[in-house]
């Protein structure tokens, strides 16, 4: 990734920005930065602004000469082109060295000035008022001038015309430390991007550990650490560090913006051309080389051009003898026919033959004749569980038939194959993995790059849902925002405040923390309020109010008024905003443990069986009632007629049962540990898994018991009856218990129960015959052969 600073003229400002001074009180051990031409990138040919160079003082800006002078230079002292600097860490400015250039003029001087407030440019040297103390001048001939008293900001600039310096060295006293450097971003803020660009931090206070953000807040020490590898980031961001070490105060804040450029394709670049609206701002246009002329070229009319590059019918013409990188380009061997090459520079119309040909810069090369491959991630980061027993990795796109090779920046986080790219992870924290496809005769080499995070979401305690009531329904927040400004929720099911975890239990699992306020993800983002109804996931922590099981903030723009977050619907999506605390028009979510369970959907009135493999308390039962078989009821004729059933009102791990549903959804929440094996009981026999069942047994099938043919199976965590072992029933029907006809008829029984004793009755047999006629209710029965009779409208049985 090549990094881009703005287009500017010859006549941009040069500056020199160090870090800011933490005074100390006592001064020892003398450390010196040392810099040359070598340590400065130009941006253009001469007098140019150059970009970030890292030294053990800080983030140096400056100016260097002409390719023809290998010097760090100052022009004269009405052209801005000053140094500033800024001390840091508990240091101050010894002495200033300067080592001069052969060729500068005799009699030129280094004014050095002291102030103790911020200088706003470099410019600020050449303002009589804002430049400072006057310390004093390093003429040529002489090297170095010390320094008293404790400026805080030190500026240098020629007192008049040109001079040349091979080095500076600027001369430190270390004192005593009472607050960490600021950190220092690398490259500089104002840097421009293509695609990605990877950002360093550093500070020089040793052991400190830098925290950031990129949200706009202030960075604090529950804030994500800053990466030691490097931040990539793929859109125009702003970061703000701060550094923490023991012992001293937190660091002042750096902060600094890297923009992403809007490239234009050949095409794009020309469809705005023609629409009149050329924008007034250098443009980066991304295209493939398909001619190469000189300056001197003639072309003819209605000709567009990137500056010095033309554009025609969509195809791409670069001037030989331009800028590549900042350095000047004329071998033919350097650009080529069927390169990639993305230029800057201002569009422009030109109607006449010759072109006017004004700088602009071929910002990045790809230099090999080749196509590029497709070559890249399906994301730019991604969060692995440490724990997890497999990984669904990000996965990599690429047309080349070159070799692809892997590695990991961390190796102490993740490693991975180089030639396989599979990955083991190893602890918490962040890498960066790469990968990279070596040229062959079709494609160029490429890399593609992704951030892995590792977490362990076990160190962050019990995963918990965040549940509302809506339209008859219980939807849970996502991780997974809705636009920039809410979250999703998803339908999830409830028994007894309990969320029985779904197949994507991940999408709604969160980590609270009551006592902190906080809701954060495995990833380690939290759920932050923003504005008005706006919420976000960001990567510091952000505090909620919980009173009453309600999660609350304040509002940003009404102190009168208490967000919570609630859930809301458009449309047929359903999702979770911050709404006020006092409108029951959204649903405030509650939070909700996850636990495993059970689910089934059934038909209200009808009849099946069931077998879990965990235990279910009665308060984490619904939408059915249970029973076991306490016995049959066997007829004259020796066929089985009746099933007796016993209610219970919990369920014992591995035992079967049979229900009645209640309502459309049957609902179990487990709890305790779970058995291996399904049992029996009393000849009901349960399985957890799908399988054949033997011919002569019983199912309950569409609301009917039915005895089994061949080719008979069940589904899994259900119950088949061997009626062989089911024990002959001898006792009196009560009021808690339950007949299951075997008849072929439906099992809607009625509950037996007794009329009244003194009230008349008839008594028929199950075809319908009248036996007995206005009995009294109490003597219904009596004497009747054993079997099953309807006394009152009730079935009744007779031993």
């Amino acid at each position: 990734m090549r990094m881009l600073t703005k287009f500017k003229s010859w006549r941009a400002i040069f500056a020199l920005l160090l870090l800011v001074l933490c005074s100390g009180k006592s001064w020892g051990q003398e450390v010196s930065d040392e810099f040359t031409y070598e340590s400065f990138t130009a941006t253009g040919t001469s007098y140019t602004e150059f970009s970030g160079v890292q030294g053990a003082s800080g983030a140096v800006y400056a100016g260097k000469s002409a390719t023809t002078k290998q010097t760090i230079q100052l022009r004269s002292k009405n052209s801005d082109c000053g140094i500033v600097t800024t001390t840091s860490g508990g240091r101050r400015v010894k002495s200033i060295i300067v080592e001069w250039y052969s060729e500068t003029p005799n009699g030129r001087e280094l004014d050095i000035y002291g102030k103790t407030s911020a200088y706003s440019s470099a410019t600020d040297l050449y303002a009589t008022a804002t430049r400072g103390d006057k310390l004093g001048s390093i003429p040529k001939g002489r090297t170095e001038l010390t320094i008293n008293g404790d400026y805080t900001y030190i500026g240098l600039r020629s007192k008049d015309g040109a001079l040349y310096l091979n080095k500076l060295t600027i001369v430190w006293e270390q004192g005593e430390q009472t607050q960490v450097s600021a950190p220092v971003f690398s490259p500089a803020s104002g840097t421009n991007f293509i695609d990605q660009l990877t950002v360093t931090a550093s500070c020089a206070t040793d052991g400190a550990t830098i925290y950031y953000t990129t949200d706009g807040t202030t960075p604090t020490a529950e804030s994500d650490e800053f990466p030691v590898e490097g931040l990539p980031i793929t859109e125009t961001t702003t970061l703000k560090a701060m550094a923490v070490a023991d012992g001293l105060d937190n660091s002042d804040v750096a902060e600094a913006t890297y923009t992403k450029e809007n490239v234009y394709s050949v095409a794009q670049a020309q469809a705005v051309i023609e629409s009149g609206s050329m924008p007034e701002t250098p443009v980066y246009v991304k295209g493939i080389i398909t001619e190469i002329g000189e300056v001197s070229a003639q072309y003819g009319n209605a000709s567009y051009y990137i500056n010095d590059t033309q554009t025609q019918d969509g195809q791409l013409y670069v001037f030989r003898g331009r800028y590549l990188n900042n350095e000047s380009f004329t071998d033919e061997n350097q650009i080529k026919v069927g390169d990639e090459v993305v230029v800057c520079g201002t569009l422009v119309l030109y109607s006449g033959n010759t072109p006017e040909i004004s700088d602009s810069y071929i910002y990045s090369l790809t230099s090999t004749g080749l196509p590029s491959p497709t070559f890249a991630w399906s994301t730019v980061a991604f969060t692995a569980d440490i724990n997890a027993q497999s990984v669904s990795y990000p996965v990599l796109t690429n047309n080349s038939d070159g070799a692809v090779s892997y590695e990991s920046s961390a190796t102490d986080v993740a490693t991975i194959d180089a030639t396989t790219g599979a990955i083991t992870l190893v602890a918490v924290g962040k890498t960066t993995i790469t990968a990279r496809v070596a040229a062959t005769e079709n494609y160029s080499e490429a890399s593609a790059s992704y951030t892995l995070t590792v977490v362990d979401p076990s160190a962050l305690g019990e995963p918990v849902a965040f549940v509302g009531e809506r339209d008859g329904g219980d939807y849970a927040m996502m991780n997974s925002l809705r636009g920039s400004n809410k979250l999703y929720a998803q339908a999830v099911v409830i028994v007894n405040d309990k969320v029985i975890s779904p197949e994507n239990v991940d999408m709604i699992s969160w980590y609270a923390d009551e006592s902190r306020g906080t809701i954060q993800n495995a990833a380690g983002e939290y759920v932050a309020y923003v504005s008005g109804t706006d919420i976000k996931l960001q990567s510091q922590s952000f505090k909620w109010t919980v009173s009453d099981g309600m999660w609350t903030a304040p509002d940003d723009k009404n102190s009168n008024t208490i967000r919570a977050l609630g859930v809301n619907k458009t449309d047929d999506e359903y999702y979770i905003g911050a709404y006020n605390s006092t409108d029951d028009d959204y649903p405030k979510v509650r939070m909700m443990p996850i636990v495993d369970g059970y689910t089934r959907t059934v038909t209200a009135g009808t009849y099946g069986t069931i077998c879990l493999p965990y235990a279910v308390a009665a308060e984490d039962l619904a939408g059915a009632e249970f029973f076991n078989i306490a016995g049959k009821v066997t007829g004259t004729d020796g066929k089985v007629n009746y099933l007796v059933l016993d209610a219970v009102t919990e369920l014992e791990a591995g035992k079967p049962y049979i229900f009645s549903a209640t309502s459309d959804m049957l609902l179990a929440a487990y709890n305790g540990e779970a058995v291996a094996e399904a049992a029996s009981d009393n000849g009901l026999t349960g399985t957890f898994t799908e399988q054949d069942v033997a011919e002569g047994m019983y199912m309950i099938t569409d609301n009917t018991v039915q005895l089994c043919g061949t080719g008979c199976s069940i589904a899994a965590n259900r119950a088949y009856i061997n009626m062989g072992e089911v024990a002959e029933y001898t006792e009196s029907v009560g009021v808690n218990q339950r007949m299951l006809p075997l008849d072929g008829g439906t099992t809607g029984i009625e509950t037996v129960e007794a009329a009244e004793a003194d009230a008349l009755v008839n008594v028929y047999t199950l075809s319908g015959v009248e036996v007995r006629h206005q009995v009294r209710a109490a003597e219904a029965t009596d004497g009747l052969q054993r079997g099953i009779y309807i006394v009152n409208g009730k079935k009744m049985v007779v031993k």
